[in-house]
């Protein structure tokens, strides 16, 4: 058996969100079939606020929750199934201030913020990293001011947060850095301020399942942006992480980078994918994973607002990420037969609004399917599904009945099989 290698990265442009806003948490919630992006608090032109946004990430459209009880910037912050968290954070746009809220929201009936207790102790700046739906890590950040090196761990079953150790750095604390979970074992930190400037460097933890409170962390491979802090990072627990934005120079704060890397785990490695197209500091970012055979496995990173600089203003930026994992489709070879005899080309245009062409070439007769398949996996038309003789074909393409989005083309021909890309704009 051999394997056809996909990999496809690129930055979607998305429709600004209706304020500029920098500092924030961003939170993603993924409820049946529909995903939505969650901006809680934030520093904007007007100064912290309590605005919590949820935007429909299909249709675009935005509503406002129930505001914060408190104005908070540079908070913690993840959704657990159904419910958004928001912890810790500064009240006003110093470094000093820390707060130790542990508010809770649900977001099937958003009506009210409830308490969860208090966080341990005041902190900001900190970085979050969620592992699954009932655990989320805490790393670094400020407690009034002072930079620390606590890793926090949350449990939900317990409502509990737990010290779980310190990140192996040798300064007394480290905050703005990134923490991302790899997967349910394994946490990359990257970058971070500490007392002697900007980090360089990435740390692996790896986790003990049976006594999870134990962490053992390793110097890892050299960031390769180099010296950086104030960037973002998603990790989707199946080995890979995301990082983006941040700021390179430090004390000299000339702005931000759009660097944006892939850290794969196994062997631990940097690829650098495409520029994010606004570069930003002080943002979030979150993500999901979906797909899957016989669709590909597809990243999407949410990346909204951020500053041009560290004392710039606000932005109101949206973007998306999209990586289309590899090793997607199978092709066993048999003589002649293998796929360098069949050819299934890009459709065009692409992207379009709602005609398309698909061609392909067909080397022997056999029973040919070409289907179309949404971002989740799910088949959505049938182009062709029949015998057909060896030649070059060419399909119209309808998508009327097709929502705006990414799609995913499969042509089939005996032991042929290849997938593609389509943007569907309307």
């Amino acid at each position: 058996v051999g394997f056809l290698f996909m990999y496809n990265t690129f930055w979607l442009v998305k429709p600004s969100i209706p304020y500029s806003v920098s500092r924030n948490v961003t939170a993603v919630w993924h409820k049946n079939g529909t995903t939505y992006l969650i901006i809680a608090g934030g520093r904007t032109p007007s100064g912290v606020t309590q605005n919590v946004l949820m935007r429909n990430t299909l249709t675009n459209s935005d509503i406002l929750l129930p505001p914060l009880p408190v104005s908070v910037e540079r908070a913690g912050g993840f959704v657990l199934y159904d419910s958004l968290y928001i912890f810790g954070g500064s009240g006003d746009t110093g470094s000093i201030s820390s707060l130790n809220i542990f508010l809770k929201i649900n977001l099937n009936q958003p009506l009210f913020w409830s308490s969860k207790g208090n966080f341990p102790f005041p902190v900001s700046d900190m970085s979050v990293a969620k592992v699954s739906d009932s655990v989320v890590y805490s790393a670094g950040g400020r407690t009034m001011g002072t930079p620390i090196k606590n890793i926090l761990r949350y449990s939900l079953n317990l409502n509990q947060w737990t010290i779980v150790g310190q990140l192996p750095v040798i300064e007394s604390g480290i905050s703005n850095g990134a923490i991302v979970s790899v997967s349910d074992s394994v946490l990359i930190y990257a970058g971070g301020k500490t007392s002697n400037g900007y980090s360089g460097m990435t740390y692996r933890g790896v986790v003990n399942n049976i006594f999870p409170f134990n962490i053992i962390w390793q110097p890892s491979i050299p960031y390769p942006a180099g010296n950086i802090a104030y960037l973002a990072g998603w990790g989707n627990g199946k080995g890979k992480a995301f990082f983006t934005g941040g700021d390179l120079a430090f004390p000299d704060n000339p702005s931000a980078t759009a660097l944006t890397y892939i850290y794969t785990d196994n062997p631990p490695h940097f690829d650098t994918v495409d520029i994010k197209p606004t570069p930003v500091v002080t943002t979030q970012v979150d993500g999901i994973r979906t797909g899957g055979y016989p669709a590909p496995e597809i990243n999407q990173i949410f990346a909204p607002g951020g500053a041009s600089n560290l004392s710039g203003p606000s932005l109101n930026n949206y973007e998306e990420l999209v990586v289309i994992d590899s090793n997607l489709t199978s092709i066993t070879p048999k003589g002649s037969n293998f796929p360098g005899n069949f050819i299934l080309e890009q459709n065009y245009p692409n992207p379009f609004n709602q005609f398309t062409v698909f061609k392909f070439k067909i080397r022997f007769p056999g029973n040919v399917e070409l289907e179309v398949f949404d971002i989740n996996g799910k088949k959505v038309s049938t182009v062709v599904n029949k015998f057909m003789p060896a030649g070059n074909y060419q399909f119209n393409f309808n998508a009327a009945n097709l929502s705006s989005g990414i799609y995913f083309y499969r042509l089939t021909a005996g032991d042929f099989s290849e997938i593609k890309k389509f943007v569907l704009v309307k």
